[in-house]
């Protein structure tokens, strides 16, 4: 009776949920944190029901087990809750560093993402302005050389007397 007891209680404290091989490839990091922590949760509640019912029980063994027994078995128990307690603990200080940091990580690349796009939008205006700049300036240069054809159109030159002579259709002037 004794044997099969210590086995229920050894068996209630190792039992853990299994997750199927399918499926644990599709779980995130952070997934498998929270799996961490509730298969941690369910063995510690596993081991509080079963220190609950070794209290429970403790009289009705009491004539089976000595006192320094029990207290021994009690003390190994509660060594594995706060134990277990203080595992549980760790994983989710883990996991709230882990999350910080991958919120720091997340945000880092966000701002460098943000300069990215200023520098090139600053950087595309400049270029802008510059194509306006230009294209203005090729407009000002095609109105000034479309301005000196017209000029040159209406000039005439011919030579009298072996003297060059240009005419704007209106005078005549004499070259030296």
């Amino acid at each position: 009776m004794k044997q099969e007891s210590e086995e229920m209680i050894l068996r209630d404290i190792e039992m853990e949920p299994h997750v199927s091989p399918q499926r644990s490839w599709e779980i995130s990091d952070q997934d498998m944190h929270c799996e961490e922590l509730l298969k941690l949760n369910q063995t510690l509640e596993i081991a509080s029901i079963t220190l609950k019912e070794v209290e429970a029980k403790k009289l009705d063994y009491s004539d089976l087990l000595g006192n320094r027994e029990q207290e021994s078995q009690l003390d190994c128990i509660l060594t594995s809750i706060m134990d277990l307690s203080k595992e549980f603990v760790e994983i989710e200080h883990k996991m709230s560093e882990g999350n910080v940091k991958k919120t720091e990580n997340l945000n880092d690349r966000c701002n460098h993402k943000v300069q990215q796009a200023v520098a090139l939008t600053k950087k595309g205006l400049w270029y802008k302005q510059m194509l306006d700049t230009r294209r203005s300036e090729l407009q000002k240069a095609e109105s000034e050389v479309f301005h000196f054809l017209l000029i040159l159109s209406n000039i005439c030159v011919f030579k009298i007397n072996g003297k060059p002579f240009f005419s704007t259709h209106i005078r005549c002037y004499l070259l030296n």
